[in-house]
């Protein structure tokens, strides 16, 4: 079921949309979309993602497919119209040229399709407009402010309030969902905690549940 945000949820989501788009293209990629669910406290599984993705990013790859056709129809033209520019008598003095632009408008082609898995690759994103109408639909209320510290304290053994970074990593990157360094090294920068060293965790808890 679709839900709707707060303006002042908007905002927030956009501004770690911004974060997140790494060349400030106003777009993400599938990857950096991932990232994203996550930082917004979403628990979705990685093969959930990638259908969301397959279905949501698929209108890029059709653009990147109708812009191939245009240009494999543009040089069958334009080859049609060398054809048409020499007659039957000069056709055996023109033919090596013929065939010399015969060969570049093939190689171009086969340049063209070389590259098209790697295009559809690159251009594959969504701007903000298209990632809200995503979230809307797939957006689960994420786990409580209490459930979260009570989540962090069992990995705190002597009840100081507070866990290391080197337990903060293995706890988020050996859990059901795995998150990559890259993943861990974006959380870490977003909580912009001064002693990394000691995380007080109900402070962390506080900045996780504001960002989403």
């Amino acid at each position: 079921m679709q839900v709707s945000f707060p303006e002042d949820k908007i905002d927030l989501f956009e501004k770690n949309f911004n974060l997140i788009d790494n060349n400030n293209d106003k777009k993400i990629s599938p990857e950096e979309f991932k990232i994203l669910i996550r930082v917004l406290g979403q628990t979705i599984s990685e093969k959930d993602l990638d259908e969301i993705i397959n279905k949501n990013f698929e209108d890029d790859i059709e653009e990147c497919v109708k812009e191939q056709k245009d240009n494999d129809e543009k040089n069958n033209k334009s080859f049609n119209s060398i054809n048409k520019i020499y007659d039957i008598k000069n056709l055996t003095s023109k033919f090596s040229n013929i065939k010399s632009n015969e060969q570049k408008t093939e190689n171009s082609l086969i340049k063209n399709k070389c590259h098209l898995n790697e295009e559809i690759i690159n251009k594959k994103h969504i701007n903000f407009e298209e990632f809200l109408k995503i979230f809307m639909n797939i957006y689960s209320q994420p786990i409580s402010l209490h459930e979260l510290i009570k989540y962090f304290q069992i990995f705190d053994n002597e009840n100081k309030g507070y866990i290391d970074m080197d337990k903060l990593k293995y706890m988020l990157m050996n859990s059901n969902e795995k998150i990559t360094e890259e993943d861990f090294k974006f959380f870490l920068d977003s909580i912009n905690f001064k002693n990394k060293g000691k995380i007080d965790y109900v402070i962390l808890s506080k900045m996780i549940k504001n960002l989403c």
